[in-house]
């Protein structure tokens, strides 16, 4: 579990195949040294493990489906990326909960000037049960308020912290972003669901 909060921007120094799965090499000066082997970590939003570790570098394994549902399947030497240790009880919940499971691919279709600006990005249209206004996502690791949302698009807007310290300050128009959704709307959505099938086998009954 993350927060969405992240603290540190690394750096893919090494990119690795071995059969189906590709082994990343990341660069971090400050938080490497404090990661645990067999332990998780947040790249981009997605939640890896720790397979090695030799300050200031650090390995992670990306599966075959993972290489296909999120943007690291597209890894390069050089590339920044996000970069966050999970969630500690003695760590401040500053975003919102974050599992690391990404939900889809987005696209950033606009993005302002200058050093805060709005960023409208697309997402496929099977998550648009779990968005709402005022509500989180996750992109690429980071916690966002949606400040409008259409069918196929929703905007947010940039704060200057947040442009120099993670790599949304850094991204263009077309590409891709991993997403996220507030897993509470899931299961907001499963309950509701449920209840509605329940006031329908009532019904059903009643009509009986």
């Amino acid at each position: 579990m993350f927060t969405g909060i992240i603290e540190e921007v690394g750096v893919v120094k090494r990119v690795e195949k071995k059969g189906e799965v590709i082994t990343l090499t990341i660069l971090a000066e400050k938080i490497s040294s404090s990661l645990e082997l067999g332990g998780s970590i947040a790249v981009d939003g997605v939640c890896l493990t720790v397979v090695e570790i030799s300050p200031p570098l650090f390995k992670v394994d990306v599966s075959r489906p993972t290489q296909l549902t999120t943007t690291l399947g597209k890894v390069f030497p050089g590339r920044r990326v996000n970069l966050e240790r999970p969630l500690t009880l003695d760590k401040p919940l500053g975003g919102h909960f974050v599992t690391g499971h990404v939900d889809g691919k987005g696209k950033i279709l606009k993005k302002g000037g200058g050093k805060e600006f709005p960023l409208e990005i697309s997402y496929p249209e099977t998550l648009f049960p779990y968005l709402v206004v005022k509500g989180s996502i996750a992109v690429d690791g980071v916690s966002l308020t949606i400040q409008k949302l259409e069918k196929d698009r929703f905007s947010t807007h940039i704060i200057p912290h947040t442009a120099e310290n993670t790599i949304l300050g850094e991204k263009r128009v077309g590409e891709e972003v991993n997403l996220e959704v507030d897993f509470l709307a899931r299961y907001l959505k499963k309950w509701w669901e449920e209840e509605k099938k329940k006031k329908d086998f009532e019904e059903m009954l009643k009509n009986w």
